[in-house]
């Protein structure tokens, strides 16, 4: 992503989902290597002026996490005034949370057992 966006992007996930920006190995271009709560790199943002292949299109729909505390995420997403959709699965017990980050990547955030 344009290096203009990289903070922008890794406050998004920090401040609003909860990681944690760690060690990364010492590439030639910037970046950030994003963490959870496991202690595992789970997000990786590089610095790229294009990042995607000439003529191959994509297919990736979103990206789905499991997280925890849905009614503190949804006020940080209100507080911050990004739009969200709620779905409930009652069946598995699932709050779903969709919503996208600033680069335009689809996310899906999975709380589960948060349906009364």
């Amino acid at each position: 992503m344009p290096r203009d966006q990289l903070e922008t992007v890794r406050d998004f996930y920090c401040r609003l989902l909860g990681l944690q920006e760690g060690a990364r190995p010492p590439f030639s271009r910037r970046g950030y290597w994003l963490y959870g709560r496991s202690g595992t790199a789970i997000v990786h943002l590089v610095e790229s002026a294009r990042h995607q292949r000439p003529d191959v299109p994509t297919h990736l729909d979103h990206v789905a996490f499991r997280a925890a505390d849905p009614r503190a995420v949804v006020e940080r997403l209100r507080d911050a005034g990004i739009p969200f959709e709620e779905k409930r699965i009652p069946e598995s017990g699932v709050t779903q949370l969709f919503l996208f980050d600033p680069a335009g990547v689809r996310l899906e955030l999975n709380f589960p057992d948060s349906c009364p």
